[in-house]
């Protein structure tokens, strides 16, 4: 497995109409990286990529400090020297390459074997080199001369993975012939053969102490050996393939990490030998090449990626802290690169000189407005969802999703106060205009709460909301408070007194996004309903809906002077309104879903940020430009919550995507309740669920073209279990679950509970009222999860209702429902 390290740069680019100023992208390797590897004091971390070159990074900063370049093939691995002062790499180029840190310089080259270099490791001297090969052998090297001092032969596979023992008069081989073997490094004789793996041997491990191997394999399975006798003391069994093993530098904890290519879950696992404790990560489809530990003990490293439906190779390498404060043995993320997850906010400072993004991988960052270059980088433990500056732009408050408020200082990055909710979540903290007042609105709960911003002291709580609120805004004068909710509502508060003054209502789903026109006079909000809401405050009216949007918008904003708004939503479309007029002044493709929009306060700049990228856009320039032809869904997919567990489902076609550029790719994540699978080809999803869902999983299903361009569509799953009548009391009531699939284009399934015996008939009309089809009279046993099966070849695609009359003693009932037909 190959991955790579992620930072960020920016490309300028000239001001055209629908163009950004600058992006921010992910550089670093330019293919997947194989090895990871910590120097000998921690504080430098090496990776080898299939690019063939050799990236080493400060491990505090994750700033580049060398790169090796010279290798013609991948790079496999790479090892520091004792000292520190040089580090040694394998190719797939058949040789080994010595190299100085400080100059980057290559010292000297061994040449040798026939077969790509798998493993390299110095000596505990350093005055030696050990490397494995694909030639089948290990090869032992004067580290000075280059020249070969002895040879190891013996594997009927390649050599993977070599190591030393801590005296360094042995050697470990593991090897895709399953097995590993003990070496003599005096005479090259062959000690001992370590037989009980039933797949490749990808990685071994001697323990510090000399005593212990640790070995990870095909066969998913990660075993301790003792080197005495060969035996094995302990196994531990995998989701998936074991890539990688290492052992604490005081022998007592390992790491080992699975590696799968498809779009699977991988593991990495941490345990405490001496506690008898382990903690797991899991990584959801996401690939993993190498594991490490940092020499004190404190840190791991690994490398993970996965491939999008576009093609483009999305990488990442982390550092972890595997300490605790507590004994609940967290293991915290410290990734120090560049942003790794959705950027969820953006924000201008008061100067417009910097601009501020945060992000679900746990980073705020500010980036030279006019520049891109990234001026300061904050790191908390939970994932950050909201920003705002302090007036005079010298703090920033974030709002993080465990429910913690920080603030901290903007040069620094020093934390100087932190609120808490109480675990609530946080999706809106936003400064006062005057600076005196920090408001956060709680996820769960649907309080506002207000603290005082230069004690911390708590002032006040507003209760009214019903759901959780997702965005508020203080009005100019600091005296008011606006929230928009997931119950749909927008609300006006006065918050001396604590009293709701106004609400606002409209909107059909959740209100994402909220804010005030620069005199106070008006309103703007945006909504999962895929409308744009202009309001006025004094008296509550709605003044204009600005429709455009395909998708939901999740982000609003005015203007300086009050005389526009910009929107942004999972259509992955920025949209300019005229505020008097309604008219839709122009649009700009981001090529992302659209999390957050920010125009700057003098008005020049707008900045935009989606699932991991940043823009930033010319506002003068934004002219009335089409939108670029892109992606289109005709429909869109309605929840599927009536799976039975253990009854195969009509298989199920997923909508297709029009416009765009041939060939249009279709991803379907996360992955699908077992027994249910997706095939990309057909658009079709099939099988037999296994396993029933706890609650109704979300999925995105998302389309992409050749250029790149995405559309998705969100809809949940859920599978139950049907409870068996044997032993069992009945349904108390005649009740339908609905049919599955819907929409449909050759049959669905209706499933209904039954009090009693009754003769069951479905009875289908289109929304006109004529009835189109009837399904006879049918003889059904009371009991839970009956189905009655419904053809639709006679019927043409469009939306029908039906009602299921079910004939028993007690009587006709009747229950209804709707599904649609597709061609």
């Amino acid at each position: 497995m190959r991955y790579i390290l992620l930072c960020l740069t920016f490309l300028l680019s000239a001001s055209a109409v629908g163009q950004p100023i600058w992006t921010a992208e992910e550089i670093g390797h330019q293919d997947w990286i194989n090895v990871v590897e910590f120097s000998p004091d921690g504080t430098q971390l090496a990776s080898g990529s299939i690019d063939k070159s050799i990236i080493l990074r400060d491990t505090s900063t994750g700033q580049e400090l060398q790169r090796f370049v010279g290798h013609s093939g991948p790079v496999n691995s790479v090892a520091f020297s004792p000292d520190g002062t040089q580090l040694a790499s394998g190719s797939e180029d058949q040789s080994i390459r010595v190299w100085d840190i400080e100059s980057g310089q290559e010292l000297r080259r061994f040449a040798g074997h026939t077969g790509p270099v798998n493993s390299v490791d110095f000596s505990p001297s350093g005055t030696q080199l050990i490397s494995g090969s694909d030639d089948r052998s290990a090869r032992l090297w004067d580290t000075e001369t280059g020249q070969e001092l002895q040879r190891f032969t013996g594997h009927t596979g390649p050599v993977n993975s070599v190591d030393f023992s801590p005296s360094g008069t042995q050697l470990i081989s593991g090897s895709d012939d399953r097995s590993i073997r003990l070496w003599d490094m005096g005479s090259g004789q062959e000690l001992q053969n370590f037989l009980n793996h039933t797949g490749p041997v990808n990685s071994i491990a001697f323990a510090p102490n000399g005593i212990l191997v640790f070995s990870g394999s095909d066969d998913k399975s990660a075993k301790l050996w003792r080197v005495a006798d060969g035996k094995v003391i302990s196994e531990y069994i995998h989701i998936h393939e074991v890539a990688s093993v290492k052992f604490s530098s005081d022998g007592l904890g390992t790491i080992s990490g699975t590696s799968n290519d498809g779009n699977e879950i991988n593991e990495i696992i941490v345990r405490d030998l001496a506690a008898g404790r382990r903690t797991t990560v899991t990584l959801p489809s996401n690939k993993l090449s190498s594991v490490a530990f940092s020499p004190d003990n404190i840190h791991v490293g690994w490398a993970t990626g996965r491939v999008l439906s576009s093609g483009r190779k999305l990488v990442s390498t982390s550092l972890w802290d595997v300490t605790s404060e507590d004994d609940s043995n967290i293991i915290r993320d410290r990734r120090y690169v560049a942003h790794t997850h959705q950027v969820n906010s953006v924000i201008f400072s008061p100067d417009n000189s910097q601009l501020a993004s945060a992000s679900w991988d746990g980073s705020v960052r500010f980036w030279d407005t006019v520049s891109g270059k990234v001026l300061q980088t904050i790191l908390y433990q939970h994932s950050a969802y909201s920003l705002s500056f302090s007036p005079d732009g010298t703090q920033i408050v974030t709002g993080l999703l465990n429910g913690d408020i920080v603030l901290s200082d903007v040069d620094t990055g020093k934390e100087l106060r932190r609120f808490e909710t109480g675990g609530d979540r946080v999706y809106s903290a936003i400064f006062s205009p005057d600076g005196s007042q920090l408001a956060v609105g709680s996820g769960r709960s649907g309080i506002i709460r207000l603290w005082n911003t230069s004690t911390g002291e708590e002032q006040q709580r507003i209760s009214g909301h019903t759901a959780t609120i997702n965005s508020i805004v203080f009005s100019p004068d600091s005296k008011q408070l606006v929230s928009g909710s997931e119950d749909r509502s927008i609300r006006l508060w006065d918050i001396e007194l604590g009293q709701e003054l106004r609400r606002f209502t409209g909107h059909s789903a959740s209100v994402t996004s909220v804010a005030f026109s620069p005199n106070g006079r008006q309103l703007v909000s945006g909504s999962r309903d895929g409308s744009v809401r202009l309001w006025d405050v004094g008296t509550g009216q709605e003044l204009q809906a600005f429709r455009g949007h395909f998708a939901l918008v999740l982000s609003v904003d005015f203007s300086p002077d009050g005389t526009q708004v910009v929107s942004g939503g999972s259509d992955q479309h920025i949209r300019r309104w005229d505020v008097s007029t309604g008219e839709q002044l122009g649009a700009l493709d981001h090529g992302d879903i659209v999390r957050s929009v920010a125009i700057s306060r003098d008005g020049k700049f707008l900045a935009s940020a989606g699932n991991r990228t940043l823009k930033l856009w010319d506002w003068d320039v934004i002219g009335v430009p089409a939108v670029p032809a892109s992606l289109e869904f005709s429909q869109t997919i309605p929840d599927q919550s009536s799976y039975p567990r253990a009854q195969p489902i009509i298989p199920w076609v997923l909508p297709e995507a029009t416009g765009g550029v041939a060939p249009i790719n279709y991803v379907l994540t996360p992955v699908l309740p077992e027994g249910l699978k997706f095939d990309a080809s057909t658009r079709t999803i099939s099988g037999t669920p296994i396993a029933a869902t706890a609650s109704p999983v979300e999925y995105t299903y998302t389309a992409t073209d050749a250029n790149g361009v995405s559309k998705s569509l969100l809809f949940k799953i859920h599978v139950y279990s049907p409870v068996s009548t044997e032993g069992q009391s009945l349904p108390e009531a005649f009740t339908i679950a609905g049919n599955y699939p819907n929409p449909f284009r050759e049959t669905t399934q209706l499933t209904f509970d039954l009090p009693w015996p009754a003769r069951v008939r479905v009875e289908v009309t289109d929304v006109i009222g004529r009835r189109v089809l009837t399904i006879p009279e049918s003889s059904i046993a009371a009991g839970w999860a009956q189905t009655i099966n419904l053809s639709g070849e006679s019927l043409s695609a469009g939306l029908y209702l039906y009602r299921l009359i079910a004939n028993s003693s007690s009587g006709n009932s009747v229950q209804v429902g709707h599904f649609v037909r597709v061609h």
